[in-house]
């Protein structure tokens, strides 16, 4: 399942697979910035990804005694943001819940099914 870019791939992807993209930094800068992204968010639409995974706060300890980071204040309030974004793009999606190796299982599955529908890849 894991392997390097530069390697033939299996019979699905390869797959690139990003933390952070425009869309993600429309919310980021609404946040920081307290304003609208107007530009920002109409250059995100033009560089959506093909399937979008969002992770669940539910059920996932985070560290958060570092007083520099403000991420408990702001932890459900961001993830709906970007569940918002997301969901008006207009591309698939999916949120993932469950422990490290469910959400994993579910993110394989999503990317299957995904290219399944949608096959970009031809292997021989």
């Amino acid at each position: 399942m894991w392997g390097r870019i530069d390697r033939r791939p299996t019979s699905v992807g390869p797959w690139l697979i990003c933390d952070t993209d425009t869309l993600a930094t429309v919310a980021w800068w609404e946040r920081y910035l307290r304003c609208p992204a107007s530009a920002l968010a109409a250059f995100a639409a033009t560089r959506l990804a093909d399937l979008y995974v969002i992770t669940s706060p539910e059920g996932v300890e985070f560290d958060d005694s570092d007083p520099l980071r403000d991420g408990a204040k702001v932890r459900l309030e961001m993830h709906q943001r970007f569940t918002e974004l997301v969901a008006a793009s207009g591309r698939p999606f999916i949120e993932v819940k469950g422990d490290r190796g469910e959400r994993v299982r579910q993110v394989v599955d999503a990317l299957h099914d995904h290219e399944g529908q949608e096959p970009r890849w031809r292997h021989s």
